[in-house]
Order: structure tokens, then sequence, then C-alpha cells
């Protein structure tokens, strides 16, 4: 990113160089957000999530929003995946419970 920005690396796929620009907006608005006093909760993931997702990469998909399908890293389906997460039936109580921590623990 920071070879694209001074103009020091001709051919840096635009793609990728925007997608990286979307993750430093989106933390930006998270550490602002935080600064203002808003609490670390669901409602702010959300609106990182959405300022990840305003364009580029994953923008069609259903930004500042839980999933609602199932998901998996590595592996070729859930069946021999190196992690798999919650089903998504379940993401709303996931979240709801650890925002309830994130509350507790103040």
């Amino acid at each position: 990113m920071l070879l694209y920005e001074i103009e020091e690396a001709p051919g840096v796929p635009l793609d990728d160089v925007q997608e990286v620009s979307r993750y430093i907006a989106a933390l930006n608005h998270g550490l602002a957000r935080l600064k203002e006093g808003f609490p670390l909760s669901n409602r702010l993931i959300r609106e990182i999530h959405q300022v990840l997702l305003e364009s580029g990469r994953g923008s069609g998909q259903t930004p500042g929003e839980f999933r609602r399908s199932q998901n998996w890293v590595g592996g070729t389906r859930p069946g021999n995946a190196l992690f798999v997460p919650p089903p998504p039936t379940e993401v709303l109580s996931c979240m709801g419970e650890l925002d309830a921590k994130i509350w507790y623990s103040r």
C-alpha cells in the first residue's frame, strides 16, 4: 500500500490496493467511534463491516449484517476444513452472547 501511494511499485494490482484501503477505512471508523465513547458492541461491529464492504470485493453481499450461510477456512467443505465457525442459524445467538459478555465486563 505504501509503495503504491508513493508510486514506487508500478503494476501493483489496483484491486488489492482498494481492498487494503477499505480495511484501513473500516479500522479508522471503528477507532473513531470508540474514541467518541461509542461502546464495543454488535452494532459497532456491523458498522465496521458496512464500511469495509462499501465498495470492492464483497460489496454485493450483505454489508453490515451477520452472515446467513455456512463458511469455513481451509479445505473444500466443512468436513475437511481447518476451521468451521458456528452455523448461520447460531450466529445471532453467539453474537448476542458476545455482546452480553462485553457489556457485563464493563
